[in-house]
């Protein structure tokens, strides 16, 4: 289990990596398909930065519920650690979730606070 939660992080990590540094010009700024909106998030390097920022809402979308089994299972012998045992059935409702990484302007604009190391209005949260 802790392999799989290793990869994981180190998945997201990456994607967070990619998102920031992983984008041309054009794909970070709308190219040729840019739609037009009263709601941007300016970079917080830029000096002229307003005070008040209009944070666009994120894209949310439908996740729906199942249930799952959640620790180690016999399949993986005796690899499991004490805190995956039992493992027992987990029954998770729909919920929405962003289809993109939260900004940290987002974040900012909710929680009153910034946890990420790297700072970025337009960077995802870290």
């Amino acid at each position: 289990m802790k392999n799989i939660l290793k990869t994981f992080f180190i998945g997201m990590i990456v994607l967070s990596i990619i998102s920031i540094y992983g984008c041309s010009e054009d794909e970070t700024t709308g190219g040729s398909n840019n739609n037009t909106s009263d709601t941007t998030i300016p970079d917080n390097t830029n000096p002229n930065t307003p005070d008040s920022l209009q944070i666009e809402e994120p894209v949310m979308i439908q996740v729906e519920g199942g249930t799952f089994i959640m620790g180690c299972t016999s399949e993986q012998g005796e690899e499991c650690n004490s805190d995956e045992i039992p493992a027992h059935s987990v029954t998770l409702s729909s919920f929405k979730i962003s289809k993109y990484e939260i900004t940290q302007a987002q974040y900012e604009s909710v929680m009153d606070t910034n946890p990420s190391y790297l700072k970025g209005d337009n960077y995802p949260v870290t």
